[in-house]
């Protein structure tokens, strides 16, 4: 019978030597990382907020004095919808199809004979 565990080549060794030299990370590094996460989170959030307070102002027309709720909304989903992919409109297809199903029975109701 042959033996199925077979040694570890060079090239695994290897791999398996750099593994186990590594010994964690020092404090100094932890704290460098976490302030780059945070700085990061931060810099998305302000990107989100100036986005938003672009598409409020614009769909609004606060520079030209007029404009709607309805003009906001259209800015917003227009701006959502442009950012999806196909398999997103197929996923929001469908939940809207099941949703609107379940709607239109309320209304309908059961038929009698």
């Amino acid at each position: 019978m042959k033996n199925e565990i077979q040694k570890a080549s060079k090239k695994g060794q290897e791999v398996l030597k750099k593994y186990n030299s590594f010994h964690g990370y020092t404090l100094e590094q932890l704290r460098y990382q976490r302030a780059m996460v945070t700085m990061q989170k931060e810099l998305c959030k302000a990107r989100v907020l100036t986005d938003i307070d672009s598409l409020k102002s614009s769909a609004t027309g606060k520079s030209e004095g007029k404009g709607s709720k309805i003009a906001l909304a259209g800015t917003v989903a227009s701006t959502l919808f442009r950012g999806l992919n196909y398999l997103d409109y197929i996923s929001l297809g469908l939940s809207a199809f099941g949703m609107g199903r379940k709607i239109f029975g309320l209304f309908g109701g059961k038929k009698k004979k």
